[in-house]
């Protein structure tokens, strides 16, 4: 099955990058502020960006990378899957009540990145 890598944003615009093989009892940890002391401190409650890939090595590999990156090229990463920063955890596939939109457009094909090394 495969593993995630993503994205959670705060109120106050903290960025924080994960992976999980499970996406929505991982977001429910985040949310009830168990998913670890840096999110409980900054309350990253909102699932900006998720991308999901083969194994988990790939996924520690995929983490680090954007661990590296500056604050602008996260963003840049967020925004290109999802303009408006909506919370992806509202959606079904990760758990949530509503369909992910993936219409024509700058969300289409939420998820389906390919890694491609660097």
């Amino acid at each position: 099955s495969p593993f995630f890598v993503y994205i959670l944003s705060s109120h106050t615009g903290t960025l924080y990058t994960g992976m999980t093989r499970d996406v929505a009892r991982r977001m429910d940890q985040h949310k009830s502020g168990n998913g670890g002391d840096f999110s409980s401190q900054y309350k990253t409650g909102n699932l900006v960006y998720c991308e999901s890939v083969e194994s988990f090595e790939s996924a520690r590999e995929r983490e680090a990378q954007i661990k590296r990156w500056n604050r602008l090229k996260k963003i840049w990463l967020i925004e290109l899957s999802n303009p408006y920063w909506r919370d992806l955890s509202a959606s079904i596939e990760f758990g949530g009540a509503e369909p992910l939109i993936t219409t024509e457009g700058p969300s289409a094909g939420v998820g389906t990145y390919k890694h491609h090394a660097t």
